[in-house]
């Protein structure tokens, strides 16, 4: 799991994101927002940098100017912090994942959860890294296709991996898979949530 997720955020920062968010245009202000692969902000002078933290102190409640002003000070030292925690927090979920298998297949001790967990992470790391290498063909169809095989493949291999341990029924597998898939997003959100706000907290 350490090698293969190492291995993944070392291909993410050094191949070319061809995935480009488009711009946001500041509400109240022509000036646009915009960032390029690698996540960095980009066409926003020192007039609009100035002009957005006014607006976020007039008008954003307290919690919203905690977390942007430090992004728009300093948006460099902000994507640094925020990609260094990042990593730590994926690990620090994997036991949670665990613990919802757990609920689930409650014949089974943690331990042998979290082997399980371990190894299902780390073999969606590998399938994140080969879809990353695609990037480097140039082309948005190579791309968006490597995107769906990445879903696609993803996908049926933890079915198959629940199916192979725990030797469930295919409609049990079917069913507890949706229920743990959709908490273990709820733990995504709150911790991506908690990433930023370490992020911008350590400012």
């Amino acid at each position: 799991y350490l090698v293969a997720s190492l291995v993944y955020f070392l291909c993410a920062a050094a191949v070319p994101n061809l995935r480009q968010p488009q711009a946001a245009v500041m509400p109240g202000s022509g000036a646009k927002i915009q960032m390029d692969g690698s996540g960095r902000l980009v066409g926003l002078s020192q007039e609009d940098r100035a002009d957005a933290l006014k607006r976020v102190d007039e008008r954003a409640p307290w919690w919203a100017q905690a977390v942007l002003r430090p992004v728009l000070q300093d948006p460099e030292g902000f994507r640094s912090r925020f990609l260094q925690t990042l990593p730590r927090v994926l690990f620090a979920v994997v036991p949670v994942f665990a613990a919802l298998v757990g609920l689930f297949y409650r014949r089974r001790r943690f331990t042998q959860h979290l082997v399980f967990a371990v190894h299902l992470h780390a073999a969606i790391f590998v399938t994140l890294t080969l879809r990353e290498l695609f990037q480097l063909t140039r082309s948005l169809m190579v791309v968006s296709l490597a995107d769906l095989a990445a879903v696609m493949g993803i996908t049926a291999y933890c079915l198959i991996a629940f199916r192979r341990v725990y030797r469930d029924s295919w409609t049990r597998v079917l069913a507890k898979s949706v229920a743990i898939a959709l908490l273990y997003s709820l733990v995504g959100i709150a911790a991506l949530i908690g990433t930023l706000i370490w992020a911008t907290a350590i400012a």
